[in-house]
């Protein structure tokens, strides 16, 4: 297919990605605005997932490819998080265990962000450069974090898988930890594409100083909010809202 088709439908999906994603992380979790437009966030993530990595292999472009294959592992893997409720199965009408699809997302992964760890290693190397590059040495700091952020996560991912029971109270921090980072993927694979005359490092810098804080927000407020035992009603009509 032609590079230029592929941009396209990658920046139309990315754009359809950028705004439902801010509306979704923005929305009160379980509700039928973040509901739907979280639907379409995934699937617009999809979209873009796989135009990049079509075009970035045909570009040379490893470090976008790279960033291409995190985003769509971390956002498959946080829209399961939403089926492998197993400790609320009776109010989850799909949830289901693990399948082969999610154990072999986490490996893949797993070799994904090795291989990222490696290419940041050898970037490295030359501290000289590394040091007076800003614009690069923030690339790799930020691609360095999410690999190893990444194998964090699927090894925890992978442990949890072959438990024998696994009581997924912690299900919706999940999810919402995994879904920003793939939003904040595609912020830079839309803006590398659309903003080549922007600086490198706002590039990279404006979906990391986005994604971080509302990460970093959800995950106090969900905390909070699974500690207080007088919400635990709310907690257990959210997930029936799943249906």
């Amino acid at each position: 297919m032609n590079l230029t088709i592929l941009l396209t439908i990658s920046n139309t999906f990315g754009a359809v990605a950028c705004f439902t994603g801010i509306i979704g992380l923005l929305a009160r979790k379980g509700s039928g605005i973040h509901r739907v437009v979280g639907r379409i966030f995934f699937i617009s993530l999809l979209g873009v997932v796989g135009a990049e990595i079509w075009v970035n292999l045909h570009a040379n472009e490893f470090t976008m490819f790279l960033v291409a294959l995190l985003s769509g592992y971390f956002g498959i893997s946080g829209y399961r998080c939403l089926y492998l409720n197993r400790s609320m199965g009776r109010y989850f009408v799909f949830a289901s265990r693990p399948g082969v699809l999610d154990k072999g997302l986490a490996q893949l992964n797993i070799i994904i962000c090795l291989a990222l760890s490696f290419w940041a290693g050898i970037n490295l190397q030359d501290i000289e450069g590394f040091l007076k590059n800003v614009s690069k040495a923030f690339e790799i700091t930020t691609l360095l974090t999410l690999s190893l952020l990444g194998l964090v996560i699927s090894y925890n991912d992978i442990r949890r898988f072959r438990a024998a029971n696994i009581v997924e109270r912690d299900w919706l921090r999940r999810h919402s930890i995994r879904m920003i980072i793939s939003f904040v993927g595609v912020g830079i694979l839309v803006l590398e594409n659309n903003f080549v005359g922007v600086p490198e490092i706002v590039r990279w810098l404006l979906p990391v100083a986005l994604g971080i804080p509302l990460m970093v927000f959800w995950c106090c407020r969900i905390t909070r909010w699974m500690k207080n035992d007088s919400r635990i009603t709310e907690f257990v009509n959210l997930t029936d809202k799943f249906k």
